[in-house]
Order: structure tokens, then C-alpha cells, then sequence
């Protein structure tokens, strides 16, 4: 009885190691892939192929596979434009303030111009400016008030052509008010244009 009990055992640990020898390598089949099979077919063999629906097939996948990238190409080049554009907007209206023009001084309001800057150029910017001119005398003033469109004409082409920038600042602005008081005193006026000051602008 006794000798016959680690014999038994020793069969049943043989027959345990057979079946886990049999189920690796039937494992081992089953995952193993004839080289043919891990190949992966290129684009040229698929279009060359015999078979009609994978030529078919793969050139209608290359043919989605470029718009899907030209779509999403020009979905981010709408994107750029549209945060540029809204970039740009915020940035472009700039109202200036300015100083209002004494009670005590004597002046004349050539009114509101309304004009686009730099018109020869494909940037339209509009801009709104009233226009005061300071006079020495009151006749002077008078004359500028009994000859408006005259005085308005010497005034609208120095506004025109002065560019945003030179409007946003301060040194440049003052240029472009002396440019005015000058035409202003080449009218045959009694007495003398002092400065013209810009009340209210608005730049878009």
C-alpha cells in the first residue's frame, strides 16, 4: 500500500504535465500567422489589384482620407481669420479724448467730418472729428462762419491724409492742427486763425 501511493501520484503529475504541454502549443498554433498573413498590403498592391471592389475601395479611402485633410486644413485657416478679425475689430475703434475749447476764447465750429482715411489705400478707416478753429478776432471768426464750405474744403484734405497712428498721437496730432491753422490763414481774413482744436473723434 505503501509503495504504490507515490507512483499513483507521479502518473497524475505526468499526465498534468502533458495536457499543459498540449494546450501551450495548440495555444502557440493558434497565435502563430503565416508571414503572408503579417504582411500588410501597400497602397500601390491594393490599386493594382485583380479584384475590383478593394481597387475600388482603396482609392475611395486615399480619396477621403485628402479631403479630410483639406477640410481640416481650412477649418483652422477659418479659425485664424476669425480670432484675427475679431482681434482686429476690438482694436480698431479708438475714441480720443480731447480738451474742450475754453468759454472765454473766440470761435468759430467748422462741424463734423466724416471721411475715410488714407482712401488710395484697401484699409478703409473712418473717422469722425469735430473741427473748432480759434480766432484772434471775432471777424475772423465771422469769415469762417460766411464762407463754410470754402473753409471746410482747405480743411477736409489734411484730415484725409493723415494716417491712424499719426490721430492716436499727441505730437503728430498737433501737426495735423497746425496743417489746418495754416490753410485757415491763407484765407483773406481780418485778423488771425490761433489753433484749431479737434472736440470730439472717433476712429473705426
Amino acid at each position: 500500500m505503501t509503495s504504490d501511493a507515490p507512483t499513483q501520484k507521479d502518473e497524475k503529475a505526468d499526465v498534468l504535465d502533458l495536457e499543459a504541454s498540449a494546450l501551450s502549443e495548440a495555444l502557440e498554433e493558434l497565435t502563430r500567422l503565416p508571414p503572408e498573413a503579417a504582411k500588410t498590403p501597400r497602397v500601390k498592391e491594393l490599386l493594382q489589384s485583380p479584384d475590383l471592389p478593394s481597387r475600388f475601395m482603396t482609392l475611395l479611402s486615399m480619396v477621403f482620407g485628402i479631403l479630410a485633410i483639406v477640410c481640416f486644413g481650412l477649418l483652422i485657416m477659418l479659425y485664424i481669420r476669425h480670432r484675427a478679425h475679431e482681434k482686429a475689430l476690438r482694436a480698431a475703434t479708438a475714441v480720443v479724448t480731447v480738451a474742450p475749447v475754453p468759454v472765454d476764447t473766440i470761435s468759430e465750429t467748422l462741424g463734423e467730418f466724416h471721411l475715410f482715411l488714407s482712401p488710395d489705400k484697401p484699409e478703409r478707416i473712418e473717422l469722425r472729428v469735430d473741427v473748432v478753429a480759434e480766432c484772434s478776432t471775432q471777424e475772423a471768426c465771422d469769415y469762417l462762419k460766411d464762407h463754410l464750405p470754402q473753409s471746410r474744403d482747405l480743411v477736409l484734405p489734411v484730415l484725409s491724409s493723415a494716417t491712424r497712428e499719426e490721430y492716436l498721437d499727441s505730437a503728430s496730432k498737433r501737426l495735423i492742427q497746425k496743417k489746418i491753422t495754416n490753410r485757415l490763414n491763407a484765407l483773406p481774413i481780418s485778423g488771425k486763425i490761433l489753433q484749431v482744436q479737434f472736440t470730439d473723434m472717433t476712429i473705426e
